[in-house]
C-alpha cells in the first residue's frame, strides 16, 4: 500500500540557557517547506525564564517539555525520544542543535534521501558556519579508532561545489535525521557521557548494527559553533577528555585501545598541557587532567562539572 502522506518527523531540540538562540532556531523552522512535522523542545532545567517564554510560543505545532533539573544532554535527548515514541510513534527523529539555523528545504531534503534506501538510518546535512554562511564547517567525520580522533570533512574550506554527492560518514551533527527504527534496534544515547560524545557514540552503535549514515549535501543548516558551551569552557575541557576515553574503552578492539592509550600519553596530553600552562589558563588544565584522571578511572565528577552542553 503506498503512503497517502509524508513521514512523520518530530524534531528534538534540547534547551539549556540558551533561549535567544532557541527562538532564532524556532523562527527558521516554521518557515520550512515539509509539512508533516512536529516540534518538541526539551527545556533542561534552564535558570531564567526560557521555559516562561518557550511556553507562550507552544500550539499545535510546538511542544514544550521541563526537565526540573540539568539532565545533560544525552538524558535531556532520550527523554524527549521516550515522550515522543509514546504520544506520537514518528517515522524519524530529527536530532538538532538549539544554535542552528535551518534552510527552508532541509527536512525535504533528508527526508526524500533516506526514504531511498533500507540500510540509511542516520542522515545530516551540508553545515556551515552561522558567522560565515557560505563556509563550511563540517559534512561530517570519519573517527580514526587508532587515536579517537575524529576528522571533521570539509571544516572551514568556502563551499564551491566539491561536496555536492551523497558520502557515507562515521557520524553526522548538529543535526541528524534518525529513523526510528534505529531507536528500536540499537536503543538510546549512553547517559553516561552527560555531554559530548555521546552522539559519536550512538552513530557508531548504528554502523554496527548494519545502518549507514550519510551526508545529504542538499541539506543546508547553519551552526554557532560553541554557542552551546558559552560560558563552560572548564567543563568542556573535562567531558571531552574522559569521554573521548570512555568512548575508545567502550568501542575501540584492545588493540587500537593500546595504540590510542600509547598516542594520548606519550603526546597529546602533554601538547595539550603545554599550551594550557602557556596561557595561563588553570581552570582548564586542572578540568583537562581532571577529565584524563575520570576517563581512565571511570569516575564521574559530576558535582563540580555538571553541565548541561551539546555537542
Amino acid at each position: 500500500m503506498e503512503r497517502t502522506e509524508s513521514p512523520l518527523v518530530v524534531i528534538l531540540i534540547v534547551n539549556w540557557n540558551g533561549l535567544d538562540d532557541t527562538l532564532e532556531c524556532l523562527a527558521s523552522l516554521r518557515k520550512i517547506h515539509y509539512e508533516h512535522y512536529r516540534i518538541v523542545l526539551v527545556d533542561n532545567g534552564s535558570s531564567g525564564n526560557d521555559v516562561t517564554v518557550l511556553k507562550g510560543l507552544s500550539d499545535e505545532l510546538v511542544e514544550i517539555i521541563e526537565n526540573d533539573k540539568n539532565l545533560g544532554y544525552a538524558r535531556g535527548v532520550n527523554v524527549g525520544i521516550k515522550y515522543v515514541e509514546a504520544k506520537y510513534s514518528p517515522d524519524y527523529f530529527l536530532l538538532l542543535n538549539n544554535d542552528t539555523v535551518v534552510d527552508p528545504d532541509f527536512l525535504n531534503q533528508l527526508v526524500d534521501a533516506v526514504e531511498l534506501s533500507d540500510v540509511i538510518g542516520i542522515v545530516g546535512p551540508k553545515v556551515y558556519f552561522y558567522d560565515s554562511p557560505g563556509e563550511i564547517q563540517g559534512i561530517g567525520a570519519k573517527i580514526n579508532m587508532f587515536t579517537g580522533d575524529p576528522s571533521y570533512i570539509g571544516f572551514k574550506k568556502m563551499d564551491v561545489g566539491q561536496y555536492e554527492n551523497v558520502l557515507e560518514m562515521d557520524w553526522v551533527g548538529p543535526c541528524e535525521l534518525v529513523k526510528a527504527d534505529v531507536f528500536k534496534k540499537i536503543g538510546y544515547f549512553d547517559e553516561n557521557y552527560f555531554a559530548y560524545w555521546e552522539d559519536v557514540d550512538f552513530c557508531l552503535r548504528a554502523k554496527t548494527a548494519g545502518f549507514k549514515i550519510c551526508y545529504i549535501p542538499g541539506a543546508k543548516v547553519w551552526h554557532k559553533l560553541g554557542g552551546s558551551s558559552r560560558g563552560a569552557s572548564d567543563s568542556v575541557y573535562y567531558y571531552m577528555a574522559r569521554n573521548r576515553i570512555w568512548f575508545m574503552k567502550k568501542n575501540a578492539s584492545k588493540f587500537k585501545y593500546l595504540c590510542f592509550m600509547a598516542y594520548l600519553c606519550i603526546l597529546q596530553v602533554w601538547i595539550l598541557t603545554l599550551r594550557l600552562l602557556l596561557t595561563r589558563k588553570m581552570g582548564r588544565l586542572k578540568a583537562f587532567w581532571q577529565g584524563i584522571s575520570d576517563g581512565f578511572s571511570g569516575k564521574n565528577k559530576l558535582s563540580q562539572y555538571g553541565i548541561s552542553l551539546q555537542t
